[in-house]
């Protein structure tokens, strides 16, 4: 169907795949989890290590401006600083007692195991196989499908958080409306009314 990516392009396309899996990973972890989680100091260097990564990944797509054994090796650099920080955060958070963090180690650990396999090739310390690139595309597809129940539970949470703000509401108008002896409406009714 595409045949310009049995070419160079091919492989460009996976390192820019690769890149925003990893920046959407780092940042769907930062940002599903609860306020005050992981410290300030995680939270702002994985964002700085997901724009390297994104930076570094874009590097080494780009093989005809940066040497590929310099961009291939920053990219892999990259890609080990985000798995330290997202398991330091998914370890910080756990320890925490974060809910959110469970979705998220359901949902990714199949992405992260492909990645440490994928930088262990590049570094030679597993053969080369393209089996690796396979297993990552179907970690992405099971990443995707509980990526979408984590969201749907999150929209579920949000909105039993607002009928129990609405019940909470109408439960406070009511008091403030009605003699609690009696039941009947009170002054500030009367005075609405008046």
């Amino acid at each position: 169907l595409m045949p310009f990516l049995a070419g160079a392009w091919g492989p460009r396309l996976s390192l820019l795949l690769v890149a925003g899996c990893l920046v959407s990973s780092m940042m769907f972890l930062l940002t599903m989890l609860e306020a005050g989680m992981v410290p300030r100091w995680l939270d702002i260097a994985g964002r700085v290590v997901a724009g390297l990564v994104l930076l570094t990944g874009l590097l080494a797509a780009a093989d005809m401006l940066v040497a590929p054994a310099i961009s291939d090796r920053l990219f892999n650099i990259a890609m080990m600083a985000v798995t330290g920080i997202t398991a330091a955060a998914i370890w910080i958070g756990a320890a925490r007692g974060s809910r959110a963090v469970m979705f998220y180690v359901v949902g990714w650990s199949p992405v992260l195991l492909v990645l440490m396999l994928r930088i262990a090739r590049n570094f030679g310390l597993v053969p080369q196989s393209d089996v690796v690139d396979q297993a990552g595309f179907l970690a992405l597809a099971w990443e995707g499908v509980l990526l979408a129940l984590a969201i749907a539970d999150r929209y579920r949470q949000i909105s039993d958080e607002n009928d129990a703000a609405d019940a909470e509401r109408q439960s406070l108008i009511q008091v403030a409306m009605t003699d609690p002896l009696t039941g009947l409406a009170n002054r500030v009714v009367f005075q609405q009314r008046l």
